[in-house]
């Protein structure tokens, strides 16, 4: 029992962080939407502003074309953690899936708990 708990945990914890990945997703491309939209209204403000006479005297913010280097390394660094964590929790559910368990308390036996037996 306490292997299929582990398992369902695992699966549960996978599920949740696919959705997690999902929504962050989703907040990601929202916000680079919402930027680009913000920028084209600065740049039309801008061109308000001079053909009304005006000076704008600070330059336009520029839009990244893309994440920095040091946010790629920070990226693949947290990609290849989750990666290893979602391969580790995999071989968890394999193993407790073809009754195999590296767990040292793990004797083949039922564990009973809260005093039940076999009997």
């Amino acid at each position: 029992m306490r292997k299929q708990a582990e398992c369902e945990e695992l699966g549960s914890r996978v599920g949740g962080l696919t959705e997690e990945n999902e929504k962050l997703r989703g907040e990601v491309k929202r916000l680079q939407e919402q930027c680009a939209a913000l920028s084209e209204d600065n740049k039309k403000l801008r061109g308000s502003v001079e053909a009304a006479g005006g000076v704008v005297d600070t330059p336009a913010p520029e839009l990244p074309s893309g994440p920095t280097e040091e946010e790629k390394k920070a990226a693949a660094a947290a990609g290849a953690k989750a990666a290893a964590e979602a391969m580790e929790a995999a071989k968890k559910v394999a193993a407790l899936a073809a009754g195999d368990s590296d767990d040292p308390d793990d004797d083949g036996s039922k564990d009973y708990e809260d005093g039940d037996s076999k009997d």
